[in-house]
C-alpha cells in the first residue's frame, strides 16, 4: 500500500489546522461590571485599578492586570457608569504586556462618538482615539509611534461607531520595547469631563496567534514524524 499520499494529506491538513487555529485571548474587557473601586465616593465606578473581564497570565499577559491610571490628565475615567456598560475615558489607558517572539498580536476596540453629533469640526473634534502598544503609560506625544494605530484614528468629530483592529508582531513589539497595551489619544481631559462632551470605548481585546512562518514550520515537524514512522 502506498502511503505517500496519505502523509501529505496529513501533512497538509496539519499545517492548514495551525495557520488558522484559534487565538488565544490574553484580555477582554465589555465594561459591564461596576465594580465599585471607590465605594460611596462620587466616582464609585472608576476605570483605573479595574480589573478586565478576562486577564490571562499567558503570551504576556497578567492574570494580575488592572486599568492604569499613569496617563489620567484632568479627570477619572470611569467603567459602566450608569450602567452603561462601556467605558468613559478622560486619557490614555492601559495595561501591562510583556510581547512574545513567534506570535502576531491584535488589538480590537470599538469606540462610539455618536453622543457628540459630529461636534467640534475644524477645531478639537480633529482630535481622536485610538489602540496601541506602548513603551510606557502616556498620551500621545510622538513617542511608539511604531507601535500605535495612527492609521484607524477615531476622531472626536466623527459621529460613528467604529471599530479598530491592529496587529503587530511579537518580535516588532520587543524591539519597540513594549511594556502596554491600551487605548491612546491626543487630548487628554477633553472628553467625558462633563454630560455633554462623551465618548465610550466598549470591547477590548488583546489576543495571539502563532506567526504563520511557525504554523507551517510545525507542519513540517508533522511531515517528518509521519516519514519516519511510515
Amino acid at each position: 500500500m502506498n502511503l505517500k499520499p496519505c502523509i501529505l494529506t496529513a501533512a497538509t491538513a496539519t499545517i492548514s489546522v495551525s495557520a488558522v487555529q484559534a487565538a488565544t485571548v490574553i484580555y477582554s474587557d465589555d465594561f459591564n461590571d461596576q465594580q465599585n473601586i471607590f465605594s460611596g465616593g462620587p466616582y464609585t465606578q472608576t476605570l483605573a485599578g479595574s480589573a478586565p473581564t478576562i486577564r490571562n497570565a499567558v503570551l504576556g499577559g497578567s492574570a494580575s492586570a488592572v486599568w492604569g491610571s499613569g496617563a489620567e490628565v484632568g479627570g477619572w475615567g470611569q467603567r459602566d457608569y450608569g450602567d452603561s456598560n462601556e467605558a468613559t475615558p478622560t486619557s490614555s489607558n492601559f495595561l501591562t504586556f510583556t510581547p512574545v517572539s513567534g506570535y502576531d498580536y491584535t488589538v480590537t476596540m470599538t469606540v462610539d462618538t455618536t453622543a457628540l453629533g459630529g461636534a467640534g469640526a475644524g477645531g478639537w473634534g480633529e482630535s481622536w482615539l485610538t489602540v496601541g502598544f506602548t513603551s510606557s503609560q502616556h498620551n500621545w506625544n510622538g513617542a511608539d509611534s511604531g507601535t500605535i494605530d495612527t492609521a484607524d484614528l477615531v476622531r472626536f468629530k466623527s459621529n460613528t461607531i467604529a471599530t479598530i483592529t491592529y496587529t503587530r508582531s511579537g518580535a516588532d513589539l520587543l524591539a519597540a520595547g513594549v511594556n502596554y497595551v491600551g487605548w491612546v489619544t491626543d487630548w487628554p481631559g477633553l472628553v467625558n469631563m462633563n454630560s455633554v462632551n462623551q465618548v465610550s470605548v466598549d470591547n477590548f481585546s488583546l489576543t495571539a496567534v502563532p506567526e504563520p512562518g511557525a504554523a507551517v514550520l510545525g507542519g513540517l515537524g508533522m511531515l517528518a514524524l509521519l516519514r519516519r514512522r511510515r
